[in-house]
């Protein structure tokens, strides 16, 4: 009797054991694919945002958002040469930019100076600056701001040390955004005087660039 009612009782339990797992995979299923749709939209959006940072065009609302932005810029001859473009975009900034500038200067500048919650610096084009340069300036700076930094195109050999020492920077500090300035540049030497510095064009067109990376954050 006891065979008998296993027997008859062996199907039930095999059913709702493969109603569980059939439960059991579904549950699965459905977090998988919430999963796989969250990270093709992260995708489509960072898709999204490397296109107008590279090849769109900043719109009047986004002008008008730049305008209101408090800044304080600093950097070197080549920001010193833009400084007028960049005021026009962003009639706020505070642009602290001078001639055979070094990284040093701006730490020493650094110790004392008020600062907003949003910073610009372009420097590298005179000089290198070590890992160490850059978290001095992170811990003067803190993280509660956040910093675009420009990174350098110049035909010297630390161009590579600088946007390296950046690129890391970047990946250590949720608040520190690199400005690629130096691969959106590559190959139009016509936007400038001596390969180096801006000109008439080209300053218009690097602060263009600087303005769709700020507010690209904001966008995406």
């Amino acid at each position: 009797m006891k065979t008998k009612k296993f027997f008859i009782l062996l199907p039930l339990l095999l059913l709702t054991a493969c109603q569980n797992q059939a439960s059991h995979n579904n549950h699965i299923s459905k977090k998988e694919n919430s999963a796989l749709i969250a990270k093709n939209k992260q995708k489509k959006l960072k898709e999204k945002r490397e296109n107008f940072i590279y090849h769109g065009k900043l719109s009047p609302q986004d002008k008008k958002k730049l305008a209101k932005m408090n800044i304080t810029a600093f950097g070197d001859s080549i920001m010193e040469g833009c400084k007028e473009d960049y005021q026009i975009l962003f009639p706020k900034i505070q642009v602290d930019a001078g001639v055979s500038r070094q990284v040093s200067s701006v730490i020493s500048e650094l110790q004392n100076k008020s600062l907003p919650n949003t910073i610009l610096i372009g420097l590298g084009t005179n000089g290198p600056f070590s890992k160490d340069q850059f978290d001095t300036i992170m811990h003067l700076i803190g993280t509660k701001r956040e910093i675009y930094f420009i990174n350098t195109n110049v035909d010297q050999d630390w161009q590579e040390e600088v946007n390296d020492v950046l690129a890391t920077g970047s990946k250590q500090y949720s608040n520190v955004h690199v400005i690629d300035w130096n691969q959106y540049a590559a190959g139009h030497e016509d936007w400038f005087w001596d390969g180096i510095h801006p000109n008439i064009e080209g300053r218009q067109i690097m602060v263009d660039f600087v303005g769709r990376n700020i507010i690209a954050d904001e966008k995406y």
